[in-house]
């Protein structure tokens, strides 16, 4: 759900260091955004359009500001750029920043498309030639920086079109690693090389086969399909693998993308079925939290009056719940421990994953099974984060001792 929303929020200014910005001051006044301020204006511009925008989360709206904020905000750490533009690592562009938030929120367009507008590409420009130490790839003059776990790394170049990305490389702009190569992309039309759906434009979707994948043309009414991405817009893939109109008020559903604009896919008191329903928009009557529209709302109020209101914030009431289209139960970053939302939670608390989006127990704890557990220590085995001062070896499985050569 979370995923097409953050993506582009993330790569505005992720691979701008092959830009050209030759203001290094980080300074902003009337004409830009100050490098300080950076984080704080692209989560504002971002949040602001996402209200304006219905149905942004696969169906579902954001009603709020401070409920936007608290959902996006946390994944969103522009610190490098900082450290960069003071260690004259980093050039930085104040009004080219700002002009590149006002070109990435004029639509709601951004909320499926990875392209970088131009200004995006101009506003921070790395400062260090490729062989040379780095910490963040935004320092890198073109490329990216090479480093293991918290060591510093190395400005690698992009890699050009047929190069080999097989071992984690990264291609340079309008490529993609497929089949270990790096090729140009299908957008913009079908037929072309594609590693997911993403690299095609809205028509096609990405079909595997042998050679690698290739960007097809999405299937019609009736049409047989393999998922409901390969069916084209109000369609989804049904039962006799053929694409079949969105759901209806009252219709069965089976999670997100089966209903029709403007209903949601809801659980039946029973737990056991769901069907579409109408979605109540905020300050509405509701029966059930399943029922808003908004992701930062819950169904709160005295039992036969109750409607869909802002989430809780820190010391307020809450109830805690396992509804998959509501994972919240406060308003990030406080988190209800059963009564009151607050603090992250302590080791040992029972928990909910809200899909990897948000991490409700303290530093240093995930949260695993449902419940608050510390990051592997060393030696311990690990998929991805370990502890504070070790890194996952992958090939070993094992969290070790972040060693700098």
């Amino acid at each position: 759900m979370f995923q097409r929303i953050l993506t582009p929020i993330l790569l505005s200014f992720s691979l701008a260091a092959c830009g050209t910005s030759t203001n290094s001051d980080g300074g902003g006044g009337s004409s830009g955004i100050a490098a300080t301020d950076l984080a704080a204006a692209t989560i504002d511009a971002f949040c602001t359009k996402l209200i304006s925008c219905p149905g942004a989360f696969d169906g579902m709206s954001i009603a709020t500001m401070d409920g936007c904020k608290g959902i996006l905000g946390s994944e969103l750490d522009m610190s490098g750029i900082s450290k960069g533009i003071a260690a004259g690592t980093v050039a930085y562009d104040p009004a080219k920043a700002s002009a590149c938030l006002s070109a990435m929120t004029t639509t709601c367009d951004f909320l499926g498309n990875n392209a970088q507008p131009q200004a995006c590409k101009e506003a921070i420009a790395g400062l260090v030639e490729t062989g040379k130490a780095c910490t963040t790839s935004n320092e890198c003059k073109s490329g990216t920086c090479d480093k293991k776990g918290d060591c510093p790394g190395t400005c690698k170049a992009f890699i050009a079109a047929g190069g080999d990305c097989s071992m984690g490389g990264i291609c340079a702009e309008g490529l993609h690693c497929i089949s270990e190569k790096c090729t140009a992309t299908g957008w913009g039309g079908k037929d072309g090389a594609c590693s997911n759906t993403q690299d095609c434009d809205a028509t096609a979707y990405c079909l595997f086969a042998a050679g690698g994948g290739k960007c097809t043309a999405r299937a019609a009414a009736g049409e047989n399909c393999g998922g409901s991405a390969t069916c084209v817009a109000g369609y989804q893939c049904g039962k006799g693998s053929t694409c079949v109109a969105l759901g209806k008020v009252g219709d069965a559903c089976e999670g997100l993308k089966t209903c029709g604009d403007g209903l949601l896919c809801a659980m039946a008191a029973d737990g056991k079925s769901a069907s579409c329903i109408a979605a109540v928009a905020p300050g509405g009557a509701c029966t059930s939290t399943s029922k808003c529209r908004a992701l930062d709302n819950w169904c709160t109020g005295t039992e036969g009056a109750k409607t869909c209101q802002a989430l809780p914030g820190k010391g307020a009431a809450c109830a805690t719940g396992n509804d998959q289209m509501h994972p919240f139960t406060c308003n990030p970053p406080s988190v209800c421990d059963g009564t009151t939302c607050g603090d992250r939670l302590p080791k040992d608390a029972a928990c909910v994953d809200v899909g990897g989006l948000f991490n409700p127990c303290a530093t240093g704890l995930k949260c695993t099974k449902s419940k608050c557990t510390p990051l592997p220590a060393e030696g311990e085995a690990c998929t991805g984060t370990c502890a504070t001062g070790l890194t996952c070896d992958f090939t070993a499985g094992k969290c070790i001792k972040a060693v700098c050569q």
